[in-house]
């Protein structure tokens, strides 16, 4: 027998060498395992966490979102605090005016403005029509009407009394503004000759804001002229005005070009101000979180 590890020589079999003491099963099995090929085993890193930064902007951007949606419902709900002016208790007032007739141009597009009166007018908004909306194509692209700013549905005098304007329900659409309910009492109440919708006109920057600005359940009041207007553009366009509170149907609707417009009490200022504030929340999360996005991404192609 011959050592495998040092060469020695006997001629007996042994478990292990006597020269050099290593057992011959061990050495030939330690060879036998260096021998096999080495399997090499890559573990994989874990998925990276999505960092606090994501994590809270997201939570962020929820909480935004359930935001808006609540104040968006609520910000047109009937006051709570429902409290009418006692303006709001006058009739308007209209006088004969013997102005003459006057041009108006408003985006390259010259109207007559005809006065016939005088008109002032204290009420509550019940409903609206802003022209040139998404739900108008009348005004702006088919009439090229850009003088008419929005119409304001109003209600003033005995109307104001809370039983009778929570229980009927007011829309409007293009040029009318409509009125319907359930309540028998609440309708036998209802005075129609202390109801109108109002075609709001202007030339002014600032009047126009502040008509847009005037939603359900604000208390305004206006003054300016009640009149007939026209334009030549497009093979012209000419409307009227009502001169009486107890007409109804096609006409009934004052025309009113402005001299003047301010809202006197807001309805719903917490929720309208936390519709804002959280509509711009959700940009600005938003916006955040594309540009995070955007960075990861540029520094992934970048490694």
């Amino acid at each position: 027998m011959r050592c495998p590890n040092c060469g020695f020589e006997t001629k007996e079999e042994a478990p292990d060498c006597p020269r050099c003491g290593v057992v011959i099963g061990k050495f030939y099995a330690k060879r036998a395992q260096e021998s096999l090929p080495r399997v090499s085993q890559t573990l994989a890193s874990p998925a990276p966490r999505r960092g606090p930064l994501p994590r809270a902007l997201f939570i962020c951007l929820c909480c935004f979102v359930l935001l808006w949606l609540l104040s968006l419902v609520m910000r047109d709900r009937f006051p709570g605090s429902y409290s009418p002016l006692p303006a709001l208790q006058r009739d308007p007032v209209q006088i004969k005016t013997d102005r003459e007739p006057f041009p108006v141009t408003v985006n390259g597009v010259t109207y007559t403005i005809t006065p016939l009166y005088t008109y002032e007018l204290w009420g509550m908004v019940v409903s609206y029509q802003t022209s040139g909306s998404l739900a108008d194509i009348y005004h702006w692209q088919l009439w090229k009407d850009f003088l008419n700013v929005k119409d304001l549905c109003v209600l003033w005098g005995p109307n104001l009394r809370t039983h009778v304007a929570r229980k009927i329900k007011f829309f409007s659409d293009t040029w009318t503004c409509f009125c319907e309910t359930d309540d028998i009492t609440a309708w036998n109440r209802f005075d129609k000759e202390r109801f109108s919708n109002n075609h709001l006109l202007s030339d002014n920057k600032e009047t126009s804001r502040q008509v847009a600005r005037a939603r359900r359940w604000d208390q305004v009041h206006f003054t300016g002229f009640l009149c007939s207007y026209s334009h030549n553009e497009n093979g012209g366009f000419e409307r009227g005005t009502s001169i009486t509170r107890s007409d109804t149907g096609q006409g009934a609707c004052e025309t009113v070009f402005l001299t003047d417009f301010e809202i006197l009490k807001r309805a719903n200022s917490g929720w309208r101000s936390l519709f804002t504030f959280s509509g711009y929340g959700i940009l600005l999360t938003l916006a955040l979180l594309l540009s995070l996005a955007a960075w990861k991404l540029s520094r992934y192609f970048r490694e």
